[in-house]
């Protein structure tokens, strides 16, 4: 199967819709538990779960493809592509509160078809503080009409606004070989914050797109000559990206691959020979992590076996080993402040509270296995409840501690964002840097000029730069973290 023979995964959401049980529904759960070594269910009663990321006050927020009924969105519209699929604005942002989610926003674009197939919300990042949500429901062709699939701003109180139109701007920006079954709305599927910009990758056209906070949209990679399909992205310490690709859109054994590309679009190979991959991340010594959707499928994956996907760790350019196996059609993955490996699943699934998210803790020898119980149960209701007082938007200070200002040029450390992203300073100035998140961060250049160690919330770090020079860094517990001192 190529690039240019299908919406591929749609394709796949209906082969493996079809062979996902009914989980029963029980009360809601008070507190995650582990449930075996090394492996924690830390959200459940999740509606075709996404990404996730969390706010500066550790809450864990997820993106939701739907959260009616699967091919039953409300105000449902008959679409101009494919059949047997429906709009609506069904799509959600949530956040976890005991272990359930809490709808944030509850009101994105969805798009819902046979098999419990769902587009929508498909990924979630913060910028300079303020929540995005990715989302690939929108547009004519998934049965929006009025709101196209792009870049969200969930602003105080949970409102929604338009950002980035990705449906236009890939009418008006083909690709150089665009798939013969192109779908004219984009299939925006995985993004990150980082350098000022957000990072999207777009899967059926084949591409990497860089989109400003004005909206403005720019192409930084066309992968689509190769027929390669991107997935899955992370943030490098060096500010250039990680993407995974499939290769030729195979879903088959080995076929997958993970580049790096740096934010010129220049790109180079750094991890071959996996199969189906939907999400990379990097752990905090910077060993990469790949999460494949599952293995034993040939091209159009009617093969795929029950609960054979799994996480797996780099050991060479062309080998890895696993770190936890067992999950069932696994869609998004990534280190969270706590240095635990999160990963939600699963992707499709003919019922509505299926999904889940677990911690993998990586830093443990053995083999995790992921319990099929896990991935089939729901023991969550979902809530419905208005925005919380410490949500990121409602209160965009909280989450840290209230530090009396530094004297002289400062960097503020809060909403996993160092601000300004861009400081300007003289030779001589000593500048300081002030955790105000609740989790550990650190500053560390890129070249090695400066490196605070740990700073631990409400602490401080300083250094005088002695030279002229443009400084960039990150924090490396946090690589997408990216910011740069200008010094004059």
């Amino acid at each position: 199967m190529t690039h240019h023979q299908s919406r591929l995964f749609s394709r796949i959401a209906i082969v493996i819709g079809f062979v996902l049980l009914a989980p029963a529904v029980a009360a809601r759960q008070g507190t995650p538990v582990a449930t075996s070594s090394g492996i924690t269910l830390e959200a459940s009663g999740l509606d075709d779960p996404r990404g996730f990321t969390w706010a500066a006050d550790g809450t864990l927020y997820v993106a939701m493809a739907d959260v009616i009924a699967d091919g039953s969105a409300d105000g449902a519209t008959p679409t101009a592509f494919g059949s047997g699929t429906t709009g609506g604005l069904n799509g959600s942002v949530a956040w976890i509160e005991s272990g359930c989610p809490v709808t944030y926003q509850g009101e994105l674009p969805s798009s819902g078809g046979s098999g419990g197939v769902d587009l929508g919300p498909s990924d979630l990042a913060f910028l300079n503080g303020q929540l995005y949500v990715l989302d690939d429901g929108g547009g004519e062709s998934h049965g929006n009409p009025l709101t196209p699939s792009g870049v969200y701003a969930i602003d105080g109180g949970g409102s929604a606004r338009l950002v980035a139109d990705i449906s236009t701007w890939i009418g008006a920006n083909p690709v150089t070989n665009p798939p013969a079954s192109i779908d004219p709305d984009g299939d925006p599927f995985a993004m990150v914050g980082g350098n000022g910009a957000l990072w999207v990758t777009e899967f059926n056209s084949g591409q990497l797109l860089k989109v400003d906070a004005d909206g403005t949209i720019t192409r930084i990679v066309d992968f689509s000559a190769g027929n390669r399909v991107p997935t899955g992205l992370a943030a490098a310490a060096d500010g250039s990206l990680y993407v995974a690709l499939l290769e030729g859109g195979s879903f088959a054994s080995g076929a997958a691959s993970i580049v790096n590309v740096t934010q010129d679009g220049v790109e180079s190979e750094v991890w071959t020979g996996l199969t189906a991959v939907t999400a990379v991340a990097v752990g905090p010594d910077s060993t990469l992590y790949a999460l494949e959707m599952g293995s034993g499928g040939a091209d159009d994956m009617t093969s795929v076996e029950r609960n054979s996907g799994q996480v797996v760790r780099q050991t060479d350019v062309a080998s890895s080993s696993p770190v936890a196996v067992g999950f069932d059609v696994p869609i998004a993955m990534a280190f969270g402040p706590d240095l635990g490996l999160y990963v939600s699943s699963p992707a499709f699934s003919l019922d509505t509270l299926a999904g889940s998210i677990v911690r993998l803790n990586t830093s443990q020898g053995q083999v995790m296995t992921v319990g099929s119980d896990l991935l089939a149960t729901s023991p969550c209701i979902d809530q419905t409840t208005p925005t919380p007082a410490s949500s990121p938007e409602a209160s965009p200070s909280s989450g840290g501690s209230t530090l009396d200002a530094a004297t002289g040029p400062a960097v503020d450390i809060q909403n996993f964002a160092f601000g300004p992203a861009t400081l300007t300073v003289s030779v001589g100035d000593t500048v300081t840097w002030t955790n105000n998140d609740t989790v550990p961060h650190t500053a560390t250049a890129s070249g090695g000029a400066f490196d605070s160690g740990t700073i631990s919330p409400g602490d401080t770090f300083t250094f005088t730069f002695t030279e002229a020079g443009s400084f960039d860094y990150i924090c490396n517990f946090h690589p997408n973290m990216m910011a740069t001192i200008v010094v004059q």
